[in-house]
């Protein structure tokens, strides 16, 4: 009997928009009974987030983080921020963020669903860059 249990890895592409770069990152589905669970690691993207409010290096990774999981949901207005203020934020190296944050999102049936993401960030110019992100 063949069995509904399979791993597929595929390249996923992005295309600009939004002033992103165009980026391959790699994709894994995890099929069960039918059901997938996608993880998905971006790596690449650039964006043109910058908050003035925005008092330390620390808040402004916390800040570009929540911007890149907007670019990237399904439905944006959906998202509901858990804790906002503490998302775990480390300082990787010399110039990059390590962010990790939790939220609310419908998911692609419409559904609220809940979310960790990691972000890895850093500042580019007066700008900040996506370097990867992760979404369980």
């Amino acid at each position: 009997m063949p069995s509904n249990l399979g791993v597929h890895n595929s390249p996923i592409r992005r295309t600009a928009r939004d002033g992103q770069r165009g980026a391959i990152g790699s994709g894994r589905a995890i099929v069960v009974g039918g059901a997938a669970l996608i993880l998905v690691m971006c790596v690449g993207q650039t964006g043109s987030y910058r908050d003035a409010k925005a008092s330390t290096p620390a808040d402004q990774a916390r800040g570009a983080c929540s911007h890149f999981i907007e670019r990237e949901t399904r439905n944006p207005r959906s998202i509901e921020h858990i804790d906002y203020e503490r998302w775990t934020v480390m300082q990787q190296d010399a110039t990059s963020w390590n962010v990790i944050g939790l939220y609310r999102a419908n998911n692609a049936h419409g559904q609220p669903a809940l979310y960790t993401t990691t972000c890895i960030v850093r500042p580019d110019g007066s700008d900040w860059s996506l370097v990867a992100i992760h979404t369980r």
